[in-house]
């Protein structure tokens, strides 16, 4: 999705940033070791939040263009701190990628990921990690006050118009046929997916996981695939 958003003039992507991530091991120390994140979210002074805020938005600009409207930073564990995120970037908007569980869980055994990812390396680990990340996003819907959008892989390549249309409506801006096209776009890529976004509009990821079934039964319960 963000290959196909950031082909719009008023978009740009930045990657998959760790900056959030490192506010949130930077802020017990900042606040003084007394209390621990997330709670210490709660008890941010002023100075800490314009330090935060301040080194954010330098980096998402780092290598934006002048006039863009919107900067992606599409860090998938972001998901765990959209609470600070809301505190520090009120007009930020979510958008939220889906996919088949089984699917996702693959995604992730298959790729050779940083030891500080080390859940990855283990499918029923990995089932885990999902069914927390659920539980987690769950709690953000009832409760987060930034706009959010929740949109499905096996949906964007059913309709990828249609979808990307809706995205480019979220965002309040006017359609361009270039987000079509993903595969022209000039950003580097340096995530996982590099190979797949290089491509005219991916398909062969959906329904991967038919192709393994035989070995997932464990990842299924884990998951409650069948319930």
């Amino acid at each position: 999705m963000a290959s196909i958003l950031s082909n719009h003039p008023a978009i740009h992507t930045a990657g998959e940033l760790s900056t959030i991530i490192d506010f949130t091991s930077q802020l017990p120390k900042l606040m003084g070791n007394i209390i621990a994140y997330p709670q210490a979210a709660k008890h941010i002074v002023p100075a800490v939040a314009s330090h935060f805020i301040h080194t954010y938005n330098a980096r998402l600009k780092r290598d934006a263009p002048p006039d863009i409207t919107y900067i992606i930073d599409k860090q998938p564990l972001n998901f765990r701190h959209l609470g600070l995120i809301a505190m520090l970037f009120p007009k930020a908007r979510i958008i939220h990628c889906t996919r088949h569980p089984l699917d996702t869980a693959l995604s992730n055994y298959f790729q050779r990921f940083l030891l500080s990812l080390d859940y990855s390396f283990d499918l029923e680990n990995v089932g885990h990690f999902y069914n927390q990340y659920a539980k987690v996003m769950k709690h953000w819907r009832k409760i987060i006050p930034l706009p959010l959008l929740e949109i499905s892989y096996e949906d964007m390549i059913a309709g990828t118009e249609q979808t990307a249309r809706q995205a480019i409506e979220f965002l309040d801006l006017e359609w361009d046929e270039r987000c079509l096209s993903p595969h022209t776009n000039p950003y580097a890529v340096e995530t996982a997916s590099k190979w797949q976004v290089r491509q005219p509009i991916y398909q062969q990821s959906a329904g991967r996981w038919r192709h393994y079934e035989k070995h997932l039964e464990p990842l299924k319960e884990i998951l409650q695939f069948c319930q």
